[in-house]
């Protein structure tokens, strides 16, 4: 087995134990920022500094490997360069709040992570090329996988815009965000994440992607019913029927 593969698996393992704690604990940015977590940085440099490691890994093998690979690895590459483009630089880019709000060791956890996740995917699509050259573009796992990824994408993306944009009108105070699937559940934008990569795990269909779809689930599935509760807590008329992440279900 190797390494990567090995990370992989103890992501796999942590995943249950982070989803537990963070029921418990709520990360301390955005939201629900508060003191007591040490040193806080701005959050448009904290996203920057945190994610951009994923863009720039991911886009290190594909320079340093690209004569091993056919189409299907480049559109493995091509997909997570455009979330991660958007999460590492267009993102943080948008967010207008320059304070000092987020606190740097989570910056920390999220930054190893993402250096480690990197790895992993990165390694796994390389490493993997004599079972991703033989994959057919029409496979059950590739439609379904690509159709999850995009709809989670776009989903993910047009629920930040409607938060920073309504933020943005409310100068910069939290409001009940309205709209489009906010009509439906209080987080589309983690719905939205969550369906991406669910998406890459069904596409690649190994234990490097399943790994990273069950963290991203592990961390954000907690961070969503924190939200709920606090949009709940302040907002006496916040809707009652709008429900966490499932539209019409949870």
């Amino acid at each position: 087995m190797k390494n990567f593969e090995l990370i992989a698996i103890g992501l796999i393992i942590l995943a249950p134990i982070i989803f537990i704690v963070l029921h418990f604990v709520t990360a301390p940015y955005g939201k629900h920022s508060k003191q007591g977590w040490g040193l806080f940085i701005s959050s448009k440099w904290a996203w920057i500094i945190m994610e951009s490691p994923a863009f720039i890994i991911m886009a290190a093998y594909l320079f340093y490997f690209n004569n091993l690979f056919d189409n299907f690895h480049f559109y493995l590459f091509a997909l997570w360069l455009i979330h991660y483009g958007y999460r590492s630089f267009f993102f943080p880019l948008r967010i207008s709040n320059v304070k000092k709000n987020f606190p740097f060791s989570v910056m920390l956890m999220a930054l190893v992570f993402n250096f480690l996740n990197a790895y992993v995917q990165g390694e796994n699509i390389v490493h993997g090329v004599q079972y991703y050259e033989s994959i057919d573009i029409f496979n059950w796992n590739v439609i379904l996988g690509t159709s999850f990824f995009v709809f989670g994408f776009v989903t993910h993306v047009h629920s930040d815009h409607i938060i920073l944009d309504q933020k943005k009108l409310a100068s910069g105070q939290y409001i009940i965000p309205q709209g489009w699937l906010f009509r439906f559940v209080s987080n589309p934008n983690y719905l939205g994440e969550i369906l991406q990569w669910l998406g890459w795990a069904i596409l690649l269909n190994c234990i490097a992607s399943w790994s990273f779809f069950l963290f991203t689930l592990a961390n954000l599935w907690p961070r969503a019913i924190s939200n709920h509760r606090w949009y709940r807590s302040k907002f006496e008329d916040y809707p009652v029927d709008r429900k966490i992440i499932i539209p019409f279900i949870y």
